[in-house]
């Protein structure tokens, strides 16, 4: 009866599916919950009475077998929604089989919300998958944060963490040291995603506690690590303590860092030295706004750090604002990375130094094992760059050219005429069959492209 109520509650607020099994088999008055193992439900600013959340956790506490739950709340604050979180939390409490657990939470949930989930948390002992996705509007506070803190610690299987927020600035010093030394619990931790994306008001404490945790991940293979806005007191000192908690983490094949602060030398001196401990690494992504204050030296290092790691196949560095020194600091590392098989450089804004005349690209030639390559250059740099690639394997390239137009003696064919040469240059890739082209609005290269890359099995123009 009450998995007969559940369907009907899911079914009139088109709010989730069971993956597993067709829907409707619940449906059938001698309908077995038993069977089902995955289920998936998504709120979007449905209109739910409060007594129908009761309906939802009667419902959930049926299914004994559960091994995989989804649950995504994207709502507007405007309606209470406290009901949902404490009654999805009681359900989740009897759900002792759960493997894997998503909460993509966008809703505003109070503190007592939090308390609630992360009690309930910790009952699920079999779990080997937490994704945790929490919207701006939610606030934990240092409270709720603990309470789920806590149960991490209970989690003793976990293999994937994500913890993922829009804001914490709602977090205090308490309840992220209650994460760090959490986390430091869990050596069976194979991916670790830690993701925040606004100001928080974390002490210098708090902040040392969680890299120096990170230390005992020695299982850990997968990290992924986003910090924008920190206070600027305490930035440099935070992020050069990560770069060297990085060193520790000598299984890690996979490495992903966002950061969109202004950092300082110091920083990429450690973080190139722990790069180059890496010797598992498969796969870096690199995303900064911008690479130091000083010289070109920062980029130096870094190449250098990148350069020691010999079986690299993915490399992807995104730079919003570098000078072409940095550049051709970073291309010096990058050219002796004889592994890559795929390499991805986005530089949006490339400041150019009129006195330097030199070819960035200039032994990209030795990178015999790529296939793939992505671009976001300035025309002239994707000219050289297409060219020295020109005798390669690549199968697959995926190119967004942009030209700085200037006001003074400005020529509108300039760029046209620009544009025709790199597609002459991309003609001589003999096993190039797939092509991604974002360029101005020149519409007229379709044709020549068309014509000239007859190969092609995958084509897309955008501008």
């Amino acid at each position: 009866m009450e998995a007969q109520k559940f369907y009907e509650f899911i079914q009139r607020n088109q709010i989730g599916s069971i993956l597993n099994k067709q829907i409707k088999c619940l449906d059938a008055k001698n309908s077995q919950t038993t069977e089902i193992t995955d289920i998936s439900l998504s709120f979007n600013n449905q209109q739910i009475l409060q007594n129908e959340y009761e309906i939802l956790r009667s419902g959930l506490i049926q299914f004994d077998n559960l091994t995989h739950f989804q649950m995504t709340a994207k709502m507007d604050f405007k309606f209470n929604y406290q009901y949902l979180i404490i009654n999805v939390s009681d359900a989740l409490k009897t759900l002792n089989n759960l493997t894997h657990l998503s909460l993509n939470i966008q809703a505003l949930i109070n503190p007592e919300g939090a308390i609630k989930l992360g009690q309930a948390i910790s009952y699920l002992s079999n779990l080997l998958y937490l994704d945790l996705d929490i919207g701006q509007n939610v606030n934990i506070c240092d409270s709720g944060s603990i309470e789920i803190a806590k149960a991490l610690q209970c989690l003793k299987n976990l293999e994937h963490l994500a913890l993922k927020a829009n804001s914490f600035n709602k977090i205090g010093e308490r309840g992220f040291n209650a994460f760090s030394q959490s986390i430091a619990d869990l050596a069976k931790l194979i991916y670790l995603e830690f993701l925040v994306y606004s100001n928080n008001n974390f002490e210098k404490k708090g902040q040392s506690k969680v890299d120096i945790s990170l230390k005992n991940l020695t299982q850990l293979k997968h990290f992924n690590f986003n910090m924008c806005s920190y206070p600027e007191q305490i930035q440099n000192k935070h992020f050069i303590q990560k770069a060297k908690t990085l060193g520790f983490l000598n299984q890690l094949t996979n490495l992903e860092i966002e950061i969109q602060d202004l950092l300082k030398e110091d920083y990429f001196i450690y973080l190139s030295e722990s790069l180059a401990k890496l010797e598992n690494a498969r796969s870096i992504k690199l995303k900064l706004r911008k690479l130091a204050y000083t010289d070109s030296q920062s980029a130096v290092k870094l190449g250098k750090g990148l350069s020691k790691l010999e079986q690299l196949n993915l490399l992807s560095i995104s730079i919003h604002t570098i000078k072409i020194e940095e550049i051709q600091g970073l291309a010096l590392g990058i050219k002796q990375i004889q592994s890559l098989t795929n390499l991805a450089l986005e530089f949006p804004r490339m400041i150019q130094n009129d006195n330097l005349e030199v070819n960035l690209w200039q032994g990209f030639s030795n990178l015999k094992a790529l296939t793939q390559v992505t671009f976001l250059l300035k025309i002239e740099s994707s000219i050289q760059l297409a060219l020295e690639l020109s005798q390669l394997n690549i199968r697959t390239y995926n190119i967004t050219v942009f030209d700085e137009i200037k006001a003074e003696n400005y020529n509108p064919y300039g760029p046209k005429i620009k544009y025709f040469e790199l597609i002459f240059t991309l003609a001589k890739y003999k096993n190039l069959n797939h092509l991604i082209l974002y360029i101005d609005d020149f519409v007229f290269l379709k044709k020549t492209i068309m014509r000239k890359l007859k190969k092609l099995v995958y084509f897309k123009f955008a501008f």
